[in-house]
This record gives structure tokens, C-alpha cells and sequence, in this order.
């Protein structure tokens, strides 16, 4: 039966959630860079989409900042979450496909918002995939975990979900 250290557990704890962490920054601070052009053309009510992405990325930051503790992760609110944030990305793209302008007055070309929001999407498709490989365990960190484990069943029983 393998024992692992603790440091060793944490240390796949945190790293199971890196990749979510770097792509939660980049997708709050292209929200922020398209809140602060939105508030400077002064529009106020087109505002309220960005903020509350932002808003909801922090709440998953939250919820993932209980992997450096011993706390339990709630990975199921953060998949559900990156789903709303998807969905109202791509709402916005649908309505903003004839005129880019009703979100993004700063840009001066089309082509500029395509890429901007292309990227956007592709980061909160990629949350999503994540989160859902995490929630049911078939993540490559945790394939790792359960390698380390070996045969230490009593662990491993306590790792699965009912």
C-alpha cells in the first residue's frame, strides 16, 4: 500500500486547478479591458455584461482557492457557472454579428472584434471542458494522483463520487 506525503497530495491538488486559474485571469482581464472601453463610450447598460462575467469568474476563483487549503472543492459551481458565462458570450456574439458596434464601440474594425471575441469563447469552451474533466475525475492530474496511490484502496474509495 503507497503513502503519500501530504505536501506531495497538495501539490496535485493545486496543480489540478492551475490551468483554470490562468485561463480565469485571461478571460477577467479581457472582460475588464472590454468593460473599460464600454464605460469610456459611456455605455453604461452594455456595461452590466462584462461585469457580470467578471463577477462570476471571481466567484469560481473562490471556490478554486480551496485547493491550497484542505478544503473540498465545489468544482460543480464552477462547471455550471462557466457554462452561464458561455452561453452569454455567445448571445452577445449572436447579437453583435450585424453590428460589432453595440459591444464594442472602441474597436475600429470588425475583424478586430472577431479575433477579441473568438478568443473569448475559445477560453470559456476551454473552462468548461476542464471543469467538466475535473468533476468527473478524468483530468490527467488525477490519473496521476490515482498512479501514485497505486493500491492504497481506502484512499482511492474516498476519491470517487457517489
Amino acid at each position: 500500500m503507497a503513502k503519500i506525503n501530504d505536501k506531495i497530495e497538495k501539490s496535485f491538488k493545486i496543480r489540478r486547478y492551475t490551468l483554470l486559474r490562468y485561463l480565469n485571469a485571461l478571460l477577467f482581464f479581457m472582460c475588464l479591458h472590454w468593460s473599460i472601453g464600454l464605460f469610456v463610450y459611456e455605455k453604461y447598460l452594455h456595461l452590466l455584461i462584462p461585469v457580470i462575467i467578471m463577477v462570476l469568474i471571481l466567484v469560481t476563483v473562490k471556490d478554486q482557492y480551496a485547493s491550497f487549503t484542505d478544503k473540498k472543492v465545489d468544482i460543480s459551481r464552477s462547471k455550471k457557472i462557466y457554462f452561464i458565462i458561455l452561453i452569454g458570450l455567445l448571445l452577445v456574439a449572436f447579437v453583435s454579428i450585424s453590428n460589432y458596434k453595440i459591444f464594442f464601440p472602441y474597436l475600429g474594425q470588425r475583424m478586430y472584434f472577431y479575433i477579441i471575441y473568438f478568443l473569448m469563447i475559445v477560453i470559456a469552451v476551454s473552462l468548461y471542458i476542464k471543469s467538466k474533466k475535473i468533476y468527473e475525475n478524468t483530468d490527467s492530474t488525477y490519473k496521476k494522483y490515482i498512479e501514485v496511490l497505486d493500491k492504497d484502496y481506502s484512499k482511492i474509495k474516498n476519491l470517487k463520487r457517489k
